[in-house]
């Protein structure tokens, strides 16, 4: 039960394919919901999904975010995201999650967050930011300046 929009989305933009994708999480599953499939990079949504009192409950994860301005020296404005863009990958093993969001195609600049999924909470683990789009091609994001930590 996804928001019409994020399927709105995903029909307009989606050439076939599933729109959700599960991963296993310790007492449950994370389920990724595909929004729109973007030029470069989609967006997308997380649920985590759990039996409670032998029903199914589902539960909109909610990711804190900076965006980072590029004029104004670089600002860094904190956010709260259900539907977040970026190149996704995430490590069961270490109910790791981390977002490369680009800020152009090249992948010369972005940010790069890492968020830890316990239960039904995000964390925020560690995020880096290459404000400067220089047109030096895609270096290892895990490498860019670290704008704030836990």
């Amino acid at each position: 039960k996804w928001p019409s929009e994020c399927e709105q989305e995903f029909a307009a933009t989606s050439s076939g394919g599933p729109g959700i994708q599960a991963f296993e999480l310790p007492g449950g599953l994370l389920v990724e919901v595909f929004c729109a499939a973007g030029a470069y990079q989609g967006t997308q949504m997380f649920y985590t999904v759990r039996e409670q009192d032998q029903k199914l409950v589902a539960k909109l994860l909610y990711f804190p975010e900076y965006q980072v301005s590029e004029s104004g020296g670089g600002k860094v404005t904190r956010t709260l995201d259900a539907e977040i863009a970026g190149e996704v990958e995430f490590k069961p093993v270490r109910s790791q999650l981390t977002v490369l969001n680009k800020f152009r195609g090249l992948g010369d600049c972005g940010t790069f967050a890492s968020y830890s999924i316990r239960d039904d909470t995000v964390t925020l683990t560690a995020i880096r930011a290459k404000v400067e789009c220089d047109g030096k091609g895609a270096i290892d994001p895990s490498r860019w300046r670290v704008i704030t930590g836990k």
